[in-house]
């Protein structure tokens, strides 16, 4: 009579009627004074309406419920039951763990890659850094040499201002003449 309470008219009860039924205080006391174990049956439901958009006849629900009575001794019927219902439960579980990991390891994937390329980058910096500080540095022009580039810009580097060039002695004289430019005498041997 429950059940046919919060059925639409179709006969059969789909898994927003069953949230109903199971939310109804007054249905679950029923259920309890039968000697129906609630946790129980709420698990065989959880089962039976893991497949989208399911509807069940309401005999098939009220056999559903007998079943998951407490005081019945135990029967084949009743380990199938509980064995299907471990392995949906152990199915579950391994199914949510596996989701878990895979979003866990794209995470751990996600970054290192970005640790990897924070790390390429740097390696590509220090690279160009020692690669610039190695360079020969441009050698040093004294000031004359500078002048004498200012000067030779736009002339051929063989025609140099005269006043550029700077005079040095002779390191020994030449005949007849001193370092200065003035005649010697020299003794005659």
């Amino acid at each position: 009579l429950e059940l046919k309470k919060h059925d639409d008219g179709d006969g059969q009860i789909d898994e927003g009627e069953m949230t109903e039924l199971m939310a109804d205080p007054g249905t679950v006391e029923i259920l309890e004074t039968l000697g129906i174990d609630i946790a129980f049956l709420q698990d065989y439901q959880v089962m039976s309406y893991s497949v989208p958009e399911i509807t069940f006849p309401i005999e098939t629900l009220i056999e559903q419920m007998l079943v998951c009575r407490s005081g019945l001794d135990t029967t084949v019927k009743h380990m199938v039951l509980q064995t299907k219902l471990l392995n949906w439960n152990l199915n579950n579980a391994l199914s949510g763990m596996e989701d878990r990991l895979k979003s866990n390891m794209q995470k751990i994937l996600d970054a290192r890659e970005a640790r990897t390329s924070r790390l390429l980058q740097d390696i590509h910096a220090a690279t160009q850094y020692i690669a610039a500080s190695q360079r020969p540095p441009e050698p040093a022009l004294e000031k004359s040499e500078l002048s004498l580039k200012k000067s030779s810009r736009g002339s051929s580097p063989i025609s140099r201002p005269s006043s550029t060039v700077k005079k040095h002695p002779p390191s020994r004289p030449l005949s007849g003449l001193s370092w200065r430019g003035k005649l010697v005498r020299s003794a005659s041997p």
